[in-house]
């Protein structure tokens, strides 16, 4: 551990600093007495170019081209000077992610689990890569090799979470190395060490070539990316509000400095002080060496947004709707750039022009082109390790990883396809692109073909075991699988109702806990085959499902010699109970994965209309998991929520984005919705620490029109994601 690794905030205390901020708009400056607004040129709008979704991906600008995704699923090339689209790609899901260009290829990762490689000329594709999980990481790339993280948003999957090392040529899988929870935060590459930060509450440093654990230091986890500048590592803590400098070969802690709230920002560093933002609204400069603050910025909402330095300016978004520059050494404003809504996206500025994203309403968003009014490009650390976004000169730019090695060169391409096409084209002209089209296509459909086939196969395999059976093995936990009643030993009676009672049981052989719940009647002779019916009714479809780590698992189910069902005990107390004791952002956490059990049952055709907020449950490691087949064995006291009815346009779909929205609303306000169908109160009226941002998010699933509502559950999700960002 070295010298600075007490806590520190300077001489001058965070809070009596913050104590100095009396307005928006208004720096504090340790040492400056002046808190003066100076006027500057700059902030004049040189185009915009409209987008139909939201866009939280930050800009990358290379070769006179801005690249950035968009919550439609598609990647964007628009011309840096008049913002005329060149192309278009579409992936499957939402790309919150950045895009890293390098040489003539981009990469970029998406919700849909894959990491993609593009033409960045083109937008065509060159290869994909399946992580297996939501991937929000933005790619880095250095000696050939792509890095980028993946997990489950909001999720504790334990067994699929990680880090892959992956050929920016082949696509293919060098080596992966697993957290204990989902990779937001953005790799960078120095020497031969990779970083980066896990929601499990790590910054992790690895052997970039042989993704050995060099060292793993805990912070406060979250999606903020690291920084390195002179030896040193930086990052913010998304559960601890901290900002964090470590030691970059050893990871020792050399200071901590404390917010407000939660730091999604991504730090950079310039003339020795670090810049971030925090949830807490505030823009902060900090010595580098010391961990001291030098001013505090504060603006109007939530600062999500991370910075990018150019001179003595400092550009950063905030939620409140503005871009603002900043002098770097006093903290006052320069100027500010009004958007019609919140700003996550983070600001690049390449030859005196601010490249940046906004959200624009409910569905759309906009990409800026502002004059910084200071000549020069983005000098930070941030922009050099190309965390988030990057120009041309950044790290590692010079890597030469040109289109023609993609169709069979140094590393192997692993798409047929195009190679097909490519060779052919360039071999035989015309006539020759013409066939190899055919060829191409062909062998594409019967890929694609193929591929069905399997998941289909993979699908059917699931969802085998029908109640003609008379018992059967659940998907269960993990290697839990219950197929006969005589296999437990039974304890105690856990509830007893008129119609199913719920016994506390062991399992005979490797004595694992389980509760059995079975049909209840005063003689079992008397139960008629529509009982048996009934309860299977009840209870089959929850044995179809994978497993998931937000229900309670089903360990398997029989009809001799009497109808019952085996479940993961689920003895623990609701988050209704409990909320007081979580804060905001794990209790937001809560909220989205509920969202993704909700979403995974769906994936199945069911349609989980019991969901109310008893169904949440919280289990000793802080892990959610929502009750499942036991709301429909055993049901909450309380009535679920119900959304309004509306003549047309009700869907399982919109009814579960009200039923959730509903329960986060009660949740994160501490108070239960009013009635259905009535002006609803916005929840932070009702609990005034919660971020005004968060209301739109929850009046939005709260819409009396279905139409008015998140498109899915997912939707829902990445919006709650985004509350504190």
């Amino acid at each position: 551990m070295s010298q600075f690794s007490s806590k520190t905030t300077g001489g001058l205390g965070r809070r009596a600093l913050l104590r100095k901020s009396v307005g928006v708009g208004v720096a504090s400056t340790i040492g400056v007495r002046s808190t003066r607004i100076a006027a500057a040129a700059g902030g004049d709008e040189l185009w915009r170019f409209e987008a139909d979704s939201i866009i939280v991906s930050s800009p990358t600008v290379v070769d006179n081209t801005v690249y950035f995704g968009t919550n439609g699923s598609d990647v964007h090339a628009v011309d840096a000077e008049t913002g005329e689209e060149q192309w278009r790609f579409e992936a499957d899901q939402y790309i919150n992610a950045t895009p890293t260009v390098v040489d003539e290829v981009l990469y970029i990762s998406s919700n849909d689990h894959h990491i993609y490689a593009l033409d960045r000329t083109s937008g065509d594709e060159l290869w994909r890569f399946d992580t297996g999980h939501v991937s929000r990481s933005s790619p880095t790339v250095a000696d050939g090799t792509v890095f980028v993280g993946n997990g489950d948003s909001g999720g504790k999957d334990t067994t699929g979470a990680g880090l892959y090392a992956v050929g920016a040529i082949s696509g293919e899988e060098k080596w992966k190395f697993e957290t204990n929870d989902r990779i937001s935060s953005s790799p960078v590459v120095k020497d031969d060490i990779v970083l980066f930060g896990s929601y499990d509450g790590n910054l992790y440093a690895l052997n970039s070539e042989t993704g050995e654990q060099r060292w793993a230091s805990e912070t406060g986890g979250g999606q903020s990316s690291p920084t390195v500048a002179d030896e040193t590592v930086y990052i913010g803590g998304w559960q601890d509000g901290n900002v964090y400098a470590f030691d970059v070969d050893s990871g020792d802690l050399r200071w901590e400095f404390e917010t407000d709230d939660i730091v999604s920002s991504s730090p950079t560093v310039a003339a020795g002080s670090v810049f971030v933002g925090s949830a807490d609204n505030n823009v902060y400069a900090i010595d580098a060496d010391s961990g001291e603050p030098e001013w505090v910025f504060q603006t109007g909402s939530t600062v999500a947004s991370s910075p990018t330095v150019v001179g003595e300016r400092v550009f950063i978004g905030s939620g409140d709707g503005n871009v603002y520059a900043l002098d770097s050494t006093e903290g006052t404003e320069i100027w500010r750039f009004e958007t019609n809504d919140e700003v996550s996206s983070s600001p690049i500025v390449v030859d005196g022009v601010v490249y940046i994203g906004s959200r624009e309403g409910r569905d759309e968003g906009i990409i800026y082109a502002l004059e910084a009014g200071i000549d020069g490009s983005s000098e930070g650390s941030r922009a050099h390790d190309g965390s988030l976004n990057h120009h041309e000169t950044w790290r590692h730019a010079g890597q030469d990883i040109n289109i023609d090695a993609f169709s069979g060169g140094d590393d192997g391409g692993t798409n047929p396809v195009a190679a097909i096409f490519r060779r052919a084209s360039e071999d035989t002209g015309l006539v020759g692109t013409i066939l190899a089209a055919g060829i191409a296509s062909g062998g594409y459909l019967t890929y694609k073909w193929r591929q069905s086939s399997r998941e289909n196969e993979e699908k059917a395999t699931e969802t085998t075991g029908s109640v003609a059976n008379p018992s059967h093995a659940g998907p269960g936990n993990g290697d839990v699988g219950i197929s006969s009643y005589s296999e437990f030993d039974f304890r105690e009676t856990v509830r007893e109702g008129s119609q199913y009672q719920i016994e506390a049981a062991v399992t005979r052989g490797d004595h694992q806990s389980a509760w059995v719940i079975t049909y209840n009647s005063q003689d079992s002779e008397t139960i008629q085959a529509t009982n048996i019916e009934e309860f299977n009714d009840r209870i089959e479809p929850w044995t179809k499902f994978e497993d998931h780590p937000h229900l309670i698992s089903v360990y398997g189910y029989g009809t001799e010699p009497l109808p019952w069902v085996a479940v993961e005990p689920a003895d623990y107390p609701t988050l209704i109970e409990t909320a007081a004791d979580y804060s905001l952002s794990q209790r937001i956490a809560f909220v989205e994965e509920a969202c993704e059990a909700v979403h995974h049952v769906s994936r199945y055709g069911f349609n989980y209309d019991v969901l109310a907020p008893e169904s949440l449950l919280v289990t000793p490691e802080d892990t959610l998991k929502l009750r499942g087949v036991l709301d429909y064995i055993t049901p909450t006291e309380k009535t679920p929520y119900e959304p309004p009815a509306k003549k047309q346009g009700q869907t399982a779909e919109s009814a579960a984005v009200y039923r959730l929205g509903a329960i986060g609303y009660e949740i994160l306000s501490g108070q239960p919705l009013d009635d259905a169908g009535s002006s609803v109160t916005p929840p932070s009226e009702r609990n005034p620490k919660l971020p005004k941002k968060l209301n739109r998010t929850l009046l939005m699933a709260l819409a009396a029109d279905p139409d008015d509502r998140h498109e899915t559950v997912l939707h829902l999700r990445d919006e709650l994601d985004q509350g504190l960002r």
